[in-house]
């Protein structure tokens, strides 16, 4: 007998497996082989993928894609892992291809979600966004490219933004930030603005 079967599961709460995107390992890479070892690394990737709903039922199952040194790349911060190996001006187009390619590989009848997120090195962002302009423009992206639909986004907010003692931090944050107001998705898809990292 199933934990959901004997109650101790309620309906409707999935088994969330977190995935990082193929850029996420160029830390382990050394620099100039990044771009011969990526393909790679996502075929193999993409072949495990595959095999996760052969283990758990594809109803009972969300697969979510984490994005953290994407946005380290677009907010410059340098470190030799978050260097991309691509031409500069490509690099948001870059982005957005690779994550339509992950998203649409994430089997129709499987919840699919989207962490966008900014790292966290010692419980902390590797740098506070100043604005969601990045996260709005590379999910307003991704949407408009990929095949399927995304069910759930979640997307972190400028830390002075939130406020302890308000309980409702996360409409607080998304009402200051004007750029989430440009983002193009469906009402049926679940925008999650806040500080947590998942």
């Amino acid at each position: 007998m199933s934990l959901r079967s004997q109650g101790k599961i309620p309906k409707g709460v999935k088994f969330q497996v977190s995935l990082p995107t193929p850029a996420e390992h160029n830390c382990l890479r050394r620099r100039g082989y990044q771009s011969t070892v990526d393909p790679f690394y996502e075929a193999a990737l993409l072949r495990a993928l595959s095999n996760i709903p052969n283990a758990t039922p594809p109803s009972d199952l969300a697969i979510q894609w984490d994005a953290p040194t994407k946005f380290a790349k677009l907010e410059g911060t340098v470190w030799p892992h978050f260097s991309p190996w691509f031409p500069k001006q490509a690099v948001v187009d870059k982005l957005v291809e690779r994550m339509m390619r992950l998203l649409d590989s994430v089997r129709e009848d499987v919840e699919c979600r989207l962490h966008l997120c900014y790292g966290d090195l010692g419980h902390g962002h590797f740098i506070e966004p100043t604005e969601m302009g990045f996260m709005v423009e590379i999910a307003n992206g991704v949407k408009k490219g990929s095949k399927r639909r995304i069910n759930w986004i979640h997307m972190p907010v400028p830390k002075e933004r939130l406020h302890d003692d308000d309980d409702d931090d996360a409409d607080a944050a998304a009402a200051g930030c004007a750029a989430l107001a440009l983002l193009d998705f469906p009402s049926r898809t679940r925008v999650v603005p806040g500080r947590c990292t998942l």
